[in-house]
């Protein structure tokens, strides 16, 4: 939003916040089809070889409207955008690339072909979200340590915070009773977002509490969904399980949740703490794991080992059991996303970054 910035956008595909940045950028899309009327004669064959050109003609009208222009600076905002870059902006002086990497461990080396390796040694600047990203990165790669630079991840917390609904309305409508504890997690249910540590954290607590539990997983699509609903009803716990898609606005359920569980594999910050934590939700994720351990054990939750299950229900009773020490925890959370995680707070330090490498600082 500031005048002195003029900013044009490449997205892959149409996605939620598309209408969002055609308010603030000019916005490309990779294979922005033109609409084309076909014959009845058109069979599936020759549908696909239209569509081939149509996106190869697409890519190059949108190859041709972005080599136009003489950018001040490429701003790359995850790994697997290097790609599109070499291949829509040729010939970018290093000194002009700013890569901001949200991949930890194993998605950056899953990412990290030659190519993308010579593009990331090449940026002026690597902006990171936690340390613990940071150290991975400068392990796999010759890069000066003070080009990479650890910016949080950070909420629209004004946003957020109006957007989490009526937790009591929210409660009913999912069925469930006024004093059950809700155990929370979410993700889009790869395997690294650890679905099934959740589940099988869901079929050992059953049993180990007199509090009614319900365990609630939020996200994915309907194969993903499917999958955890297979799972769910083969070990029995349809009765205690609520299996959901992906949900536009998650808010609410992070206002509804008691506690949220992270059993990711690894993280490099998941929003998901910060947006839990403006619920006053406490957190429990695993150690090593990333910018969420990292964060968590600062304070507003517990961080156990991984892949321990058995440590993970010790911690997830032990905050069902003490109703003093899960608030607590949540309003500690809560306090501390307020006071450093807001997009006021973080997003100028990404400004600054932009402005040195603009004028070669």
């Amino acid at each position: 939003r500031e005048a002195e910035v003029e900013m044009d956008l490449l997205v892959r595909d149409d996605g939620t916040l598309t209408e969002e940045f055609e308010k603030l950028a000019k916005v490309y899309k990779v294979g922005d089809r033109q609409p084309v009327l076909l014959g009845r004669w058109l069979h599936r064959y020759g549908q696909r070889l239209l569509a081939f050109h149509q996106d190869l003609f697409a890519n190059l009208r949108t190859k041709r409207a972005l080599q136009k222009n003489h950018y001040d600076i490429i701003y790359c905002n995850s790994i697997y955008s290097l790609p599109l870059l070499s291949y829509y902006v040729e010939n970018v002086s290093p000194g002009k690339l700013l890569l901001h990497i949200h991949e930890h461990k194993f998605m950056f080396e899953a990412a990290a072909t030659d190519e993308i390796k010579l593009l990331t040694a090449a940026a002026a600047k690597i902006i990171v979200p936690s340390e613990a990203t940071r150290n991975v990165i400068l392990a796999r790669q010759e890069i000066q340590t003070e080009r990479v630079e650890v910016v949080s991840g950070f909420i629209d917390i004004a946003a957020k915070d109006s957007a989490t609904g009526d937790p009591a309305a929210l409660r009913h409508k999912l069925g469930i009773p006024d004093d059950a504890i809700i155990i929370g997690a979410t993700g889009n249910d790869d395997w690294i977002k650890g679905a099934d540590f959740f589940m099988e954290l869901a079929a050992r607590m059953t049993t180990k509490t007199s509090r009614q539990l319900k365990f609630i997983w939020v996200g994915g699509e309907d194969l993903y969904v499917r999958r955890r609903q297979f799972e769910i009803d083969k070990r029995g716990l349809s009765e205690c399980f609520i299996n959901l898609s992906h949900v536009p606005n998650p808010m609410p359920y992070f206002k509804l949740f008691d506690i949220l569980v992270l059993p990711s594999r690894e993280e490099s910050f998941s929003l998901v703490n910060l947006e839990a934590g403006l619920g006053e939700t406490p957190v429990i994720c695993f150690q090593g794991a990333g910018g969420s351990d990292e964060f968590i054990s600062q304070g507003g939750g517990i961080t156990i080992p991984y892949p321990d299950v058995a440590s993970l229900e010790q911690a997830a009773l032990k905050l069902v059991e003490d109703d003093d020490l899960r608030h607590d925890s949540g309003r500690q959370l809560r306090e501390r996303v307020i006071n450093g995680y807001d997009v006021k707070h973080q997003a100028p330090k990404i400004f600054e970054i932009i402005k040195k490498i603009c004028n070669n600082d």
